[in-house]
This record gives structure tokens, C-alpha cells and sequence, in this order.
């Protein structure tokens, strides 16, 4: 079947249904009807109609967008810069309201009265979104503390939000995530990036794939930025230039890998060249066995013990 094909007076029937709507108190129906007409014509005429039953069902995000289809207009229109500003609060775009306020102050557009309960509105609904914050915060806090007692998905999902806190704060649930044999080793990992992006400076020992040692995300390297990681996916690239299939299928698993890794790829890879040319072997002859004959260096056999135990680590 072919696209429906819309008759003019369709969309003057769907705003009068609109209004017929909304007199009747049912604002939902109206904006069906709305969003048929805006759909044939985007017209100025009808944005703050349309703009107005949003508002009406707190759908502020929505009103936002629609009110923007003909922001430099509407922002020239008195009735409208008390929405405007109104929008943005809802929408959390607080220094973009406080900047708008400030220039409605200057120029002396709106009238006191309405400035002052713009500025009000603006207050409280900062006090409201610092409220939950701390309370985010709070419960996110509460989670590390005990995140041993949760599923491997929640503390991957937990971790992922730690950029929350302090770096004060990350640094108190340190003993509760790294120390704790329970909490996944993933979630160790991308818990220390977030300490090394913060610029933790504290040591502490920090232990995975049997190596332990004291270190001080302070004085890392973020994972993206390890010289190892960037040298072995370097050597990836060169050397699988010309099968570029292998390469966007080896990659991703390579780099899983190298963050199991972190931040102790330094000691568990002597030669990234041989390390790739050895994972690439491997990654070809999944099924197979690594055959260690007389020609492989100890370093190399090391290396090839390394890549098999990182290919068993449940991912």
C-alpha cells in the first residue's frame, strides 16, 4: 500500500477536534489531534497551541523542542518569555534560565512580579534537583558499601555511575571493592579507571589474574591511554591491515582482554609484536591447543599461557 495521502481540510478538522477536545478536559485526545496538524503544517500559529497541552500533561521535555521549532520568534513575544524560561527550568537547563533571567532583569521586559516568581520557581526547583542528587548519591554510596551482596550486572551498573561521588568519597569505598574477593573483577576494573580519571592520589593494593601490588590511580595511566594498550592495538592494526573482517571481529575481544589486564599489562606482555602475531594464532585456531615445540622462547610460551587463561575468563 501506498503512503496515506493527507487532504487539506484535514487540518483544520484536527484542530477544531483539538478544541473540541480540551473543552471537554480531555487534553490527551487534543494533542493526537494537535500532533496530526503540526504534522501537515508546522505552523507559527499553532506552536504555543501545541506547546501550551504539553505543558498542560507536564511533558515538558516535548514542549521544549516544539517551542524551539520557532525560538527566535517566540522569544520576541512578551506573553511568551515567562514560558520560555519556565520550560527550561523544568527541562533543567538551569544556567541557561539564570542567564535568560539575567537579561530579562537588564532589558526589563517582563514585569517584577513575574521576574521574582520565575527567580523563585528557578530556586526551588534547584533545591529540588540537589535534593536528589544527594539522595543518588546516598543510596549509590550505601550500594558500594555492600556491593559484594549484588549481582554481577548491578555492580557493572553501579561502578558505571561512581562519577557521582567525590573523589574523597571514591577513596572511603575503596577497601569495600578492591579488597573484596566477591565483587567482580570487571567492576574492579572499571571502578580503578573512574579512580584514575578522577586523579585519586592514594595507594592501595590492588590484586587481578593472581598479580597484587600497591598502586596509586594518581599516578596511572587512564586504560585508553596505557602505552601497552595503544602499542598492542597499534600492532593489531598493522597487522591485520589487510583482513579487515578479523580485525573488527579480534579487536573488541582484544581490548577485553587488555582491560582484565589493567593496569599490569606492563608485566604480562614482553613483546607486543609476538603478543598480537600469538593472539591472532590463537584466535584462528580456537579449537586447537597451543603446540609448545622446541621453537617457542620461554618469553613466548609465557606470553601463549597468558592469552589461553585470558581466553577462559568468563567475560
Amino acid at each position: 500500500m501506498g503512503e496515506k495521502i493527507e487532504f487539506p481540510n484535514n487540518y483544520s478538522m484536527y484542530l477544531k477536534n483539538a478544541e473540541i477536545q480540551l473543552k471537554k478536559n480531555e487534553p490527551i485526545k487534543a494533542l493526537h489531534y494537535i500532533e496530526l496538524a503540526y504534522a501537515i503544517n508546522k505552523e507559527l500559529n499553532i506552536n504555543a497551541f501545541y506547546v501550551s497541552v504539553l505543558v498542560q500533561l507536564e511533558r515538558y521535555e516535548e514542549a521544549l523542542e516544539i517551542f524551539e521549532d520557532f525560538k527566535e520568534i517566540n522569544i520576541k513575544k512578551i506573553e511568551h518569555l515567562s514560558l520560555y524560561v519556565h520550560l527550561l527550568i523544568k527541562n533543567q537547563r538551569f544556567i541557561q534560565a539564570e542567564a535568560f533571567l539575567a537579561q530579562l532583569k537588564d532589558t526589563g521586559q517582563i514585569a517584577k512580579k513575574e521576574l521574582m516568581h520565575m527567580e523563585k520557581l528557578l530556586e526551588k526547583e534547584l533545591q529540588i534537583e540537589e535534593q536528589q542528587r544527594m539522595h543518588k548519591k546516598n543510596e549509590l554510596k550505601k550500594k558500594l558499601f555492600a556491593l559484594s551482596d549484588l549481582a554481577r550486572e548491578e555492580q557493572l551498573k553501579i561502578v558505571d555511575e561512581v562519577n557521582l561521588l567525590s573523589s574523597d568519597e571514591l577513596a572511603r569505598a575503596i577497601p569495600f571493592v578492591m579488597n573484596n574477593p566477591f565483587v567482580d573483577s570487571l567492576a574492579k576494573s572499571f571502578y580503578l579507571q573512574n579512580l584514575v580519571s578522577l586523579n585519586v592520589d592514594i595507594n592501595f593494593e590492588f590484586e587481578t589474574l593472581g598479580i597484587s601490588r600497591s598502586i596509586n590511580p594518581a599516578k596511572l595511566n587512564t586504560f585508553n591511554e596505557e602505552p601497552m594498550v595503544v602499542e598492542i592495538n597499534r600492532q593489531l592494526d598493522i597487522q591485520l591491515e589487510k583482513n579487515p573482517s578479523m580485525l573488527m571481529s579480534i579487536k573488541p575481544e582484544l581490548n577485553f582482554h587488555l582491560l582484565k589486564m589493567y593496569p599490569f599489562a606492563m608485566e604480562i606482555v614482553d613483546n607486543p609484536i609476538r603478543w598480537v602475531e600469538l593472539y591472532i594464532y590463537r584466535y584462528s585456531h580456537e579449537s586447537e591447543e597451543f603446540n609448545y615445540d622446541l621453537e617457542f622462547s620461554s618469553s613466548e610460551k609465557k606470553m601463549m599461557e597468558w592469552i589461553k587463561k585470558l581466553g577462559e575468563i568468563e567475560s
